[in-house]
């Protein structure tokens, strides 16, 4: 898939089932289609918070809240 939502979900998916890696995959793959997308910054951040990384976790929070001061999850 090539459309962000699309990605972002299989994502979400990956993350459900515990895989962060592939969580992450997918996530990097919407930030090539829009490097600028809240949900695909936060599923980065999730996947990299699941596999214990916590500081990449943060790097990709903020940058969701600078894209988008205002976004929150929902």
């Amino acid at each position: 898939p090539k459309a962000v939502e699309a990605l972002v979900g299989k994502g979400l998916l990956a993350l459900a089932n515990l895989d962060a890696v592939a969580a992450g995959r997918f996530a990097d793959q919407a930030l090539k289609v829009n490097p600028n997308d809240p949900a695909a910054l936060r599923l980065k951040a999730d996947a990299a918070l699941t596999a214990g990384d916590s500081a990449a976790a943060e790097r990709s929070l903020l940058a969701a809240k600078l894209v988008n001061p205002r976004d929150e999850p929902t």
